[in-house]
């Protein structure tokens, strides 16, 4: 019990100073229907089931033109996936699941019989968050940040963790997983998920965006992790630059 309290108290002192709230796991008794991600084949699923769901859904979206900033009536009958090719925006280099999960949207589209570029003016720019979560003993829900995951080490005293890290230490990788580990071993990591929103904008706008929450295997939390969580922004969809034919007056000549 003493081990429990310290664990919380811990948790929520720090996640306080974050300004992040603590959030509760879902009570004993209430089903939720969540996939549970263990391959590199649950990713590619996800990402059928991503791009599949956004082809549906941009079908009855029309089409945006950027001389008026606005839907015209010519373009209204056309849909925003007419002639406009898919760019799909990187998220984090150093995260593992980022990098593979760009290329599988990338390919389900090309199934899917899509375009797809590698520069996204003119294009429908795809963009998709990771945020990691863990659990512990008490179904207390935490981001999973490397610097999360060091401190609440450190202050259970963990003799590996009580040293302040540097940028290059709680950046994942190696001593992310070795800090996991020590913290699934003490009881402090005893779940995992992550949350995926894949979503396009224009502007203000959301045309489209769809969260999955996924359940995970602790020891991967590494996989969905960066040193530096949102510093790729959200790109929005440019509207179409449509060229406008010159209306000129000319004489009439009669003999």
């Amino acid at each position: 019990m003493m081990r429990r309290g310290i664990i919380a108290i811990f948790a929520l002192a720090f996640l306080a100073g974050c300004a992040q709230p603590t959030v509760k796991h879902f009570p004993e008794g209430k089903q939720l229907s969540q996939f549970k991600v263990m391959t590199w084949q649950h990713w590619d699923q996800l990402g059928d089931r991503v791009v599949t769901d956004m082809i549906a859904s941009l079908q009855s979206v029309p089409e945006l033109d950027a001389a008026s900033g606005a839907i015209e009536d010519e373009l209204y009958q056309r849909s925003l996936l007419g002639g406009r090719p898919f760019y799909v925006q990187g998220l984090a280099a150093d995260m593992p699941f980022s990098t593979a999960f760009k290329g599988i949207l990338q390919q389900n589209l090309l199934n899917k019989n899509m375009a797809v570029s590698s520069s996204s003016e003119q294009a429908i720019v795809v963009n998709y968050r990771v945020q990691p979560f863990f659990y512990d003993e008490r179904s207390n829900k935490f981001p999973a940040t490397s610097t999360i995951l060091w401190s609440v080490a450190s202050g259970l005293g963990l003799a590996a963790f009580d040293a302040v890290p540097t940028e290059a230490a709680v950046a994942g990788g190696i001593v992310g997983g070795q800090i996991i580990t020590a913290l699934m071993d003490y009881g402090a990591v005893t779940d995992a998920e992550v949350v995926v929103t894949t979503s396009i904008l224009y502007g203000d706008a959301i045309l489209y965006q769809n969260t999955e929450a996924l359940y995970i295997k602790p020891e991967d939390l590494t996989l969905y992790m960066t040193r530096n969580p949102g510093v790729v922004a959200p790109r929005p969809t440019e509207p179409r630059i449509t060229e406008r034919m010159q209306v000129q007056r000319v004489p009439v000549v009669s003999e």
